[in-house]
């Protein structure tokens, strides 16, 4: 009779982490330009943020190249209540599509994404918004990515911001509920990670710390490493999601197999995968 040891994640309760604060005044994560973030396709922008206006012009996620004129932006604008904005900009002009409600004012996950016929959707705490458009032009900018301002040094944003993720495919609704869902860090990683091009958890240094010069981590594991800079007068801060931290495993008794089911998976790897720990 061949048995196996039953083993049962130990938890810590949930521990908190770190996101980056924006004062309104020039703060800003440059990242350097790349051809990863050129899309002909499909493309995915994730974030959590925590905007001090609800009303405002403001940009946590921005590329655009004043000489191509392509790019896009995951933001906020003013409209005599506010909105969230998911824009794409191809050779001078536009396409957008807006939320159904201003920002809360409080941590919201909003996610842009762009389907590979140019179908343009846009989520608010995993629910898909009413607004829709196409455009399926080809996003071929030189310019850097930024988190917290434009090209012009304009749209300052005030409030903090966590887990920007940016995919070379479409998520789909499940995906995008899972993100907005979970508040786990590091998720992003859980969902479809091949595509994966630039992953910025944001929560680099403690929160209270200052933030002016730190790098910011790609963590996404893609072929090229996409680390940031911050140029600010703000702190760290405290963030919206958490992880449960692994005490350790305990073996409780032992299992005939077939007990449970034929081939019960028992490596511990296989459970941490399963609680994205």
């Amino acid at each position: 009779m061949i048995k196996r040891l039953l083993l049962v994640a130990m938890l810590f309760p949930s521990v908190g982490f770190a996101a980056l604060e924006f004062d309104g005044v020039s703060d800003v994560v440059d990242i350097s330009d790349h051809a990863d973030f050129d899309f002909s396709g499909a493309f995915t922008i994730s974030m959590w943020a925590n905007p001090d206006n609800t009303d405002s012009y403001e940009v946590p996620v921005y590329r655009y190249d004043n000489t191509s004129k392509d790019g896009f932006s995951l933001y906020q604008s003013t409209t005599g209540s506010g909105v969230w904005r998911f824009l794409i900009y191809e050779g001078g002009g536009s396409t957008y599509i807006n939320s159904d409600a201003a920002p809360s004012g409080n941590w919201q996950h909003v996610c842009g994404v762009r389907d590979g016929s140019g179908n343009m959707y846009l989520y608010v705490d995993g629910v898909k918004q009413i607004d829709t458009a196409v455009d399926a032009s080809a996003i071929d900018s030189s310019a850097d990515l930024r988190f917290g301002l434009n090209f012009q040094d304009n749209g300052d944003y005030d409030g903090i911001l966590q887990d920007v993720a940016i995919w070379s495919t479409n998520l789909s609704d499940d995906q995008v509920a899972l993100l907005a869902s979970s508040h786990m860090a590091r998720i992003a990683l859980q969902i479809e990670s091949a595509n994966l091009i630039g992953y910025w958890p944001l929560d680099d240094q403690p929160s209270g710390t200052a933030s002016n010069g730190d790098t910011v981590y790609d963590i996404s594991g893609s072929a090229n490493q996409h680390n940031g800079t911050v140029t600010s007068s703000s702190n760290w801060a405290g963030g919206v999601l958490t992880y449960a931290q692994l005490l350790e495993w305990k073996p409780i008794y032992w299992l005939t197999r077939g007990s449970l089911g034929e081939g019960l998976p028992l490596d511990p790897s296989w459970i941490r995968r399963r609680l994205w720990l």
